[in-house]
Order: C-alpha cells, then structure tokens, then sequence
C-alpha cells in the first residue's frame, strides 16, 4: 500500500462501530492503509483534538496522505490539513462550529457546547483555514442533516479551493446509515 488514511471520527466515537469498519474497509480495497486516530473528547476543546491528532500522526516518505473525519473529527480533519498539507482531505458532516458559524447556533445547542468549547471555536476562523488548505477536498453531507451542518458544507465548497461536495440522499448525521456508506462507498 503506497497510501495512507488517517480516520478521525466523530464526538464520543469511535471506529469499532459498523460505519467505521466499512469505511476502513472502502479503503482497503482501494490499497490505502488505514490508520485510527484516538481521541479524547471528554473535557477538551478543538485545539486540544487538534493537538492529540497531530501527536499521533506520522508521516510517511513517498506515501501519499489522506485526512478522513466525521462531523468533530473533520472539524480535526480540516485543520490539520492547514498544518500538514495532506493529498486528500475527506470532510464528512462537518461540523458547523467555526467562528462564522456561532450566530446561527441556538441558545440551547450553544449550551450543551459548553461555554469553554464555545469560547473555543470564537478562535477558530473558517476563511482563515480554508486560506490554507490546497488539497483535493471532498465533502460529503446527508440531505436530512441539520441545516447548520448543510449550510457549512455549502460554505466550505465554496471556501475551500479544490472542494467537491457530494449529497447523500436519504442519510442523515449517521456514518452508519445505509445511505450514508452508499455514497462514501461510491466516493472512496
């Protein structure tokens, strides 16, 4: 395998769930070697998921990279490629919590943010990232997510230089939804 995906997943996850496991498998069977990010949600903020990928990530001499997260995880995902300069950077669901995107978040989402993540993310500049990012991005959503997450994607393939977006029809924000798997199968 001369490629590798780093696959960071969503808030609380992990890749023993059955999403996880066939998106692992999407990229076997295109000969792109697998690596799980572990992260540590409880108590920490973006920057701190952000730090605790970039300790766990390697990279590989003459391998091609690839960044892959789900909703938190690509919130992860897209930031490190700022940093890091992946190949291909596959943003699924992100999620809606840059700097840009707090006046459209309800007081009650905002709560069960928390104040220190919401202080957090008012660091967190989209336009300044996407800036930066000059990678082939691709950026999947399910047509019954949130229209928080449906906005931010839309933003994001405008923001982002090389983005493709791709709608999953029927999925909503559930990696392990058949529909879901469908399109990433197809885009993978």
């Amino acid at each position: 395998m001369d490629s590798v995906v780093y696959i960071i997943p969503g808030y609380t996850e992990n890749v023993r769930t059955r999403g996880y496991r066939q998106v692992i498998r999407f990229f076997k069977q295109k000969h792109i070697k697998p690596v799980v990010v572990n992260i540590h949600w409880k108590y920490h903020t973006m920057l701190d998921y952000l730090d605790q990928f970039i300790a766990q990530y390697k990279p590989l001499a003459g391998r091609k990279t690839y960044l892959f997260g789900f909703s938190f995880g690509a919130m992860v995902a897209f930031l490190a490629s700022s940093l890091i300069n992946p190949d291909k950077l596959y943003l699924c669901s992100l999620s809606p919590y840059f700097k840009e995107d707090l006046t459209y978040i309800k007081k009650r989402g905002r709560k069960a943010l928390g104040k220190r993540k919401i202080r957090d993310f008012k660091t967190i500049s989209f336009h300044d990232i996407a800036k930066k990012v000059f990678c082939k991005t691709i950026l999947v959503a399910g047509n019954q997510e949130s229209p928080d997450v449906l906005r931010r994607a839309y933003l994001a393939r405008h923001e982002i230089t090389k983005a493709k977006f791709y709608l999953a029809k029927g999925a909503t924000h559930d990696l392990s939804q058949p529909e879901y798997l469908n399109a990433l199968k197809k885009i993978i």
